[in-house]
């Protein structure tokens, strides 16, 4: 209970770090909590989300990367 609950909560701005943060101006090895000797500082008491965080955060932006096309495009067959 309650993992993951500290982003939600209001007035947390942790998430406001990754504005500017993409495929193109962070490498790779950058996508981890700075004490993993990345680039990202922890959201206080939470590393297990933050890590979580970070994970997904990358994982969509290179998803997006692959499917941009098709992504963009829109449905076809709707």
């Amino acid at each position: 209970p309650g993992l993951g609950a500290q982003l939600v909560e209001p007035g947390n701005t942790w998430l406001q770090h990754f504005i500017g943060h993409g495929l193109t101006t962070t490498p790779d090895a950058a996508w981890a909590l700075k004490r993993d000797n990345g680039q990202f500082d922890q959201l206080a008491g939470a590393s297990v989300t933050s890590r979580a965080v970070i994970q997904a955060l990358h994982d969509a932006l290179r998803y997006f990367d692959e499917h941009a096309k098709d992504l963009l495009e829109g449905a076809t067959d709707e």
